[in-house]
């Protein structure tokens, strides 16, 4: 995705988003990034006085990375650091499996690759789904949500 932050920021306003797969996330470092993604593991929130938020940290896959079929080159998971100022604003799923749907992340270098961020103080939102019954979320930040096709 080659839109510019206020490019971004404007399909934002509009409810137009264009979600991207994990292995789009490793090109470059972005902004603004959607998507949606399978949760392999998860840690607890816990705090974190560097920042002063909690934190939980969790590894992604999709069809694009994902162990034993991602090339040598590519990671095997994409770690995922979900922000927020009480543990109860981040995700915490009941099973591996569990669909995340990440609105307003931004990815970042990190070690030897890259990880992504989403930061629910800073406009970040993620709404959760069972594996089972993917059509209605059963957690998520804020009251409200959106889908638009």
């Amino acid at each position: 995705s080659k839109r510019s932050p206020a490019k971004a920021k404007e399909d934002d306003k509009k409810g137009e988003y264009n979600y991207l797969k994990l292995d789009e996330l490793l090109e470059a470092e972005k902004d603004r990034v959607y998507l949606f993604a399978v949760i392999l593991d998860c840690s607890a929130p816990y705090y974190m006085p560097a920042t002063s938020k909690y934190v939980c940290t969790i590894k992604l896959i999709d069809e694009t990375i994902c162990q034993g079929l991602s090339h040598k080159s590519e990671p095997e998971y994409l770690t995922t650091t979900i922000f927020g100022k009480n543990a109860d604003d981040l995700p915490q799923p009941t099973k591996v499996g569990s669909i995340i749907r990440i609105h307003r992340g931004q990815t970042k270098k990190h070690k030897e690759g890259m990880q992504l961020n989403c930061d629910i103080g800073i406009k970040g939102a993620w709404l959760l789904f069972d594996p089972l019954d993917g059509q209605t979320p059963i957690a998520q930040t804020g009251k409200k949500y959106t889908f638009t096709c």
